[in-house]
């Protein structure tokens, strides 16, 4: 399939880099092309895309889908985590995305690779989650965690506690932004009953990856993302464990099965921005009440200083 990708990226240099290492790999289609260009101003007024994925930092995202769909047709629409940094950012993207007709997701792969697939097919009724590792970024991938406990239990109607968060927080490896430590806590309702999850992130490198313990009376599971090794075990097979390997696919593993499902099919595993924007406000006001209480200046100007 020959596709025309346009590129835009404001820093030139990190421009160069992405031309430079296309223009060394091997080519599907030889007819495919590539513009790269550094504003969205220099896309031509009216132009027609099929995907569009923003992968900015969260403080610029909203301005630069904003300008976006004034200047062009989009049919679907791929974000990045994490999504805005206020609650109203959320709301009127949204309603912009109402108003477009765009179908727009949310780049929340835990929702969408085999791994979480398989284990939604062999799960009945409510099922609980509990996440722990150490310095996996709570505040940056938590709304993976919240998503695939909702996705996993068919409900969005979710609550989130962080009262187990640890008091202050870090500068992020990213400039300008922070992360915190600690436990999150939250539970999710839906017609099946009401299901349980525990996100816990410990200070210190990211070394030996997560483990996720998934559990309800007829299923257990247990993943560890260094192996990528899937344990189950079932009420019905008395509770013998089945061993798979699922290992985490790496976002260029990835990226290009999520545009290829879009333009075969016109659909995505991703979930919907309709359906997690909620999950996302939950999670800036809790981090905006934690930081704020800890003196961050941004957060007690109603800004999440997270991306």
């Amino acid at each position: 399939m020959a596709v025309n990708i346009v590129v835009v990226e404001s820093f030139k240099q990190s421009l160069d880099r992405a031309k430079s290492i296309y223009d060394n790999e091997p080519k599907a289609n030889a007819s495919s092309r590539v513009t790269y260009l550094q504003l969205i101003d220099d896309i031509t007024i009216g132009s027609a895309f099929d995907v569009c994925i923003i992968a900015t930092a969260s403080p610029p995202r909203r301005k630069v889908i904003e300008s976006l769909l004034e200047r062009c047709k989009i049919k679907h629409l791929i974000i990045e985590k994490v999504l805005f940094q206020t609650a109203k950012d959320h709301e009127d993207v949204q309603a912009m995305f109402i108003q477009s007709g765009v179908n727009a997701y949310v780049h929340l792969q835990w929702c969408a690779i085999p791994m979480y697939k398989y284990m939604k097919d062999h799960i009945k009724g409510p099922v609980n989650l509990h996440i722990h590792g150490q310095g996996w970024g709570l505040c940056c991938n938590s709304i993976h965690l919240v998503a695939l406990a909702s996705y996993l239990n068919d409900s969005q109607d979710v609550r989130i506690d962080g009262s187990g968060l640890k008091p202050g927080y870090q500068e992020s490896k990213r400039k300008g932004f922070v992360e915190v430590f600690g436990t999150l806590k939250g539970e999710v309702k839906s017609k099946h009953g009401k299901a349980d999850f525990t996100l816990v992130c410990t200070d210190g490198p990211l070394t030996e990856g997560r483990t996720l313990h998934i559990w309800n009376d007829t299923v257990k599971m247990y993943w560890t993302e260094q192996t990528g090794s899937l344990f189950s075990s079932f009420a019905a097979s008395d509770w013998k464990w089945e061993r798979r390997e699922f290992p985490f696919p790496f976002v260029s593993q990835w990226t290009n099965k999520l545009v290829k499902q879009l333009l075969e099919t016109g659909t995505s595993d991703l979930p919907l921005y309709a359906d997690v924007y909620q999950m996302s406000i939950l999670l800036n006001n809790l981090y905006i009440s934690h930081l704020a209480d800890a003196g961050n200046a941004d957060a007690q100007e109603g800004v999440c200083p997270i991306t």
